[in-house]
């Protein structure tokens, strides 16, 4: 009866560290504000989707989005209001992308995407999509001003000439 005792305690310890670890790596490639995946995440995903792009056929495409003057946002209204729109913008992203795609935070205000087999025409609709969205969101300070945003996007597609690695898609998306 101890040994099992024993063997049952080291089974829960074993699956609680397991779960930790899960946890851990889920915290290594998400930002810690938006929730988005961050920048390392994003770009080697983009590189193992790019593989299998060659591999079987298909496209993808990758856009980067800015918010306009964020310094500007920050300078008037404070990091908090900031982070505030961050992390509503991030959630226009998460919301406006399907499932299979991916959204990340790729720095300060900037915002990337990976589409899977979604070729330049459609992949355009969906960044005038999501720039209406955020051209549309009322953002109020701290102090109970009202502002709007907007934002600026760059897109690039895989396969495409010139485009022979995940760097390559990025410079030409940005």
């Amino acid at each position: 009866i101890a040994r099992v005792n024993t063997h049952l305690r080291m089974k829960e310890l074993y699956e609680a560290l397991q779960e930790r670890n899960r946890l851990l790596e889920e915290m290594a490639n998400r930002d810690g504000l938006t929730g988005l995946y961050n920048h390392r995440f994003f770009h080697e995903h983009l590189t193992r989707e790019m593989d299998r792009v060659r591999r079987y056929g298909g496209v993808l495409s990758c856009v980067l989005a800015d918010i306009d003057h964020f310094k500007k946002v920050n300078d008037n209204y404070g990091h908090q209001t900031g982070d505030l729109i961050l992390k509503e913008v991030a959630g226009l992203f998460q919301k406006g992308i399907r499932e299979s795609d991916l959204a990340a935070r790729y720095g300060g205000e900037e915002f990337a995407l990976a589409l899977l087999q979604t070729d330049s025409p459609t992949a355009l609709k969906v960044c005038e999509r999501l720039r209406e969205k955020i051209a549309s969101l009322t953002c109020t300070s701290a102090g109970g001003a009202s502002f709007r945003i907007t934002s600026s996007f760059g897109l690039a597609a895989f396969p495409s000439t010139g485009i022979k690695a995940e760097k390559d898609l990025v410079e030409a998306a940005d």
